[in-house]
This record gives structure tokens, C-alpha cells and sequence, in this order.
């Protein structure tokens, strides 16, 4: 397997569904994907459930374990040569992974890459991290 994908998840139902389809979606279908229940209490199990294929691997924690830790665990399962951590409220161009891996492969002495991130709602603005700053 080329590549494993980690998926933690807290409570998001309002965008699971269509993150984990835009990861089902990509050009590049060689991977693993992992998705770490962080003990939601709205509709994501359920979801994650329905969207389960072949290379699918869903852990059930009963309770917040926190951010880290559910990363972690993910990479403990993951089986493959590259781990790709994403978010649940993402969504992948249907050729992220290929570019990520021909990024990677492209320089062996590199320790990671990392995907350009664009807002939602203003696809011309590159998002910070998440942060919104006025």
C-alpha cells in the first residue's frame, strides 16, 4: 500500500460525508483509509459506517481521547509507505494524494510535505492553519 490516510474525528457530521467521498474520489487509488471516532455524539459514526469500503478501517473510541492521541492511533495502523493525516472537515481535489506522493518520492530527503490549504468559502484566499484573523 502506497499510502495510509488518517481521518480524526469529533462531531463532524456536517462535513464527514463529503470529506471521506472526496477521499474515495482521488485519481490515485493505492491507499488505506483510517478514520479515529473521538466519542462524537452527533450523527458521524453512522456516517463514517455508510461510507466504509475495501481498505477502510473505523476505531470507535468511546470518548475524547484528544486530537494527538486519535492521530497516533491512526498512524499505529497504518500499513503502508506514506501517512497522510486530513482533516474531517477537508476536502481533497480528486488529485491531492497522486501530487502529495509524486512530491515525496520525488525527494527522498525529505521528511514530510504538505498540502496547500484554500478556504472554503474565498477559494482565492490560502487558509492559516485554521485561524481567522481580522
Amino acid at each position: 500500500m502506497k499510502a495510509s490516510i488518517v481521518i480524526p474525528n469529533l462531531n463532524g457530521a456536517g462535513w464527514l460525508r463529503d470529506s471521506i467521498e472526496s477521499i474515495w474520489a482521488q485519481t490515485e487509488q493505492d491507499f488505506e483509509l483510517i478514520i479515529i471516532d473521538n466519542g462524537s455524539t452527533d450523527e458521524s459514526l453512522a456516517i463514517a459506517r455508510y461510507c466504509s469500503r475495501e481498505n477502510f478501517t473505523l476505531i470507535e473510541n468511546g470518548t475524547n481521547t484528544g486530537f494527538s492521541h486519535a492521530v497516533n492511533q491512526g498512524i499505529a495502523l497504518a500499513d503502508s509507505e506514506y501517512v497522510v493525516l486530513f482533516n474531517n472537515d477537508a476536502f481533497a481535489q480528486p488529485d491531492w494524494l497522486a501530487q502529495l506522493i509524486a512530491m515525496a518520492d520525488a525527494e527522498p530527503r525529505a521528511f514530510a510535505v504538505q498540502s496547500l490549504m484554500i478556504r472554503h468559502f474565498e477559494r482565492d484566499i490560502c487558509d492559516d492553519a485554521g485561524d481567522y484573523v481580522t
